[in-house]
């Protein structure tokens, strides 16, 4: 929107109300994004739990994964409420809040999503590896837990890809959060596909 557009907008007009409403649907939605990403991050690291479950290194592992997790989750919540001041201002039209304000586009959130993700992403594929690569089990059995365990990459992509259109500006980056949340919930959902296939190698 343009400054005259902005400042030319009725307050009592409903055209006014739906982009608050609008900018409050986004708002939320960014919320859920990240705490759904977040949950399945979670998720994984009980899996681990559970798999290396007397491995003295890989439980210290899993639960500095935990600490780990849970600090990058705060900083994505706090980049949402702190890099707008205050909250309403997410759904002010005029004056321009700023583009901080405009969470599809803020650079501050798109930073840390993008850094927090990755690291997080990256640290949790790493913890079964070493078992794995070590273990005494049929090569094939080893490439196809290896690639469950690494799926994470394709989502690490798919967020590269999200923010790097919210970097420029593109409409569509919200599609991609969508996809990435798709990925995610997917890779996620594999070890409960592992037994079949397992029985088939």
């Amino acid at each position: 929107m343009t400054m005259a557009h902005r400042k030319g907008l009725d307050p009592s007009s409903h055209d006014y109300h739906v982009r608050q409403r609008g900018s409050q649907v986004q708002l939320i939605a960014y919320c859920t994004y990240t705490c759904t990403l977040w949950a399945l991050k979670v998720y994984w690291l009980f899996f681990y739990q559970r798999l290396g479950e007397g491995v003295d290194h890989m439980r210290f592992k899993i639960k500095l994964g935990f600490v780990f997790v849970g600090a990058t989750f705060i900083a994505n919540i706090a980049a949402i409420f702190m890099s707008c001041m205050p909250v309403h201002k997410y759904w002010q039209i005029y004056p321009n809040p700023g583009i901080s304000c405009q969470i599809a586009l803020s650079k501050v959130q798109s930073y840390v999503s993008l850094f927090t993700n990755q690291l997080t992403d990256f640290y949790i594929m790493s913890i079964p590896l070493p078992m794995v690569w070590s273990a005494r089990i049929p090569l094939a059995r080893k490439f196809l837990l290896m690639s469950m365990f690494c799926g994470g990459l394709i989502n690490a992509v798919v967020g590269i890809i999200r923010v790097a259109f919210c970097l420029l500006g593109r409409t569509d980056s919200g599609g991609w959060s969508c996809r990435e949340l798709f990925i995610a919930t997917f890779i996620t959902n594999i070890p409960v596909m592992y037994a079949p296939l397992y029985k088939l190698l």
